[in-house]
């Protein structure tokens, strides 16, 4: 991973949408774009900005619709963590050994 797409201004407690659902936690304005967990663009930060206060409007929704808005704190339902090496990549030896250790 690159080190410097981790840096940038800590934005904390937004809501934001990833792979189809609504997740509430911190992200990193950098470059004028939205990162979470490092390495994860979200889109322009900006934007991130105006749909985490449309987002917000769940609250104000009676019982039955708040239940249609899927509000998580992590990504994976489980302990796995999905990835995949790319084919060929010339560390792979190496990923799978942290993996190993990291298990």
């Amino acid at each position: 991973m690159n080190q410097e797409i981790c840096e940038g201004k800590l934005i904390k407690n937004k809501r934001y949408v990833l792979n189809g659902c609504i997740y509430k936690g911190n992200f990193v304005d950098h470059n004028g774009f939205a990162i979470v967990q490092g390495d994860i663009i979200l889109g322009k930060t900006e934007d991130v900005l105006k749909f985490s206060k449309f987002l917000k409007a769940y609250k104000d929704l009676g019982t039955q619709q708040q239940n249609a808005c899927l509000i998580k704190n992590k990504l994976w339902d489980t302990k796995e963590i999905p990835y995949c090496i790319e084919v060929g990549h010339s560390k792979t030896a190496d990923i799978h050994t942290a993996i190993t250790i990291f298990n």
